[in-house]
């Protein structure tokens, strides 16, 4: 960790096999297991976040939980990992092999996104660039870019900009400029419609 030095780690916080840029920040208590994360992006405390891809610019508000383990809801008799799993989650189990996929593919979270306080993400998805995912929801489907989600399960609310204003934004793929872009335009990135018509025929 003495290596990264724009790190910055909260209290008793559990890292495996994981992969941080620079200006990264994991609050107190954060599970952080076989995932990485992009530049100026953190999680809030007491998350859980396994088997995610965090893009740059992401805000994961408090008690978040992604990538958990799954259980069989039907065909087995019994959904207890004693019965298909060999991880011994309770100090024991009865298979020396995983007859059951306890967890699937990578979630993949996109640039600019803010996940709200106690959201569950129950399955492997994709969350899209600028998203935001309010507090409370528990996320089933991918969420497309620039959309406001909510509820359980969550569903779309609205957009936060038109379908043009979201193009353009995809487009100019603003979170791969560099610091000396940022703090020479930081005002153009407190509005859309100046930031539009400074860059829109450049990019």
């Amino acid at each position: 960790m003495r290596k990264n030095p724009s790190l910055v780690l909260g209290n008793y916080v559990s890292l495996k096999n994981v992969v941080f840029s620079k200006n990264n920040f994991l609050a107190s208590f954060v599970r952080f297991t076989n995932s990485s994360i992009e530049e100026y992006s953190y999680i809030g405390e007491y998350s859980d976040i396994r088997n995610t891809n965090i893009g740059k610019f992401t805000c994961i508000g408090p008690k978040v939980m992604i990538g958990l383990g799954r259980h069989p809801t039907d065909t087995f008799t019994s959904l207890h990992p004693i019965f298909y799993s060999p991880l011994k989650q309770v100090g024991k189990s009865f298979v020396q092999e995983s007859y059951f996929v306890e967890y699937g593919a990578q979630t993949n979270i996109g640039h600019d996104v803010w996940i709200g306080a106690n959201v569950v993400v129950t399955k492997p998805i994709n969350i899209g660039n600028g998203a935001i995912i309010a507090t409370g929801s528990i996320v089933t489907k991918d969420v497309a870019p620039y959309t406001i989600v909510a509820g359980n399960p969550a569903k779309p609310v609205r957009k936060r900009f038109s379908e043009e204003e979201i193009t353009f934004l995809e487009k100019t793929k603003w979170w791969l400029k560099d610091e000396k872009w940022f703090k020479e335009n930081i005002h153009f990135m407190h509005n859309l419609s100046l930031f539009k018509e400074k860059f829109n025929e450049k990019n």
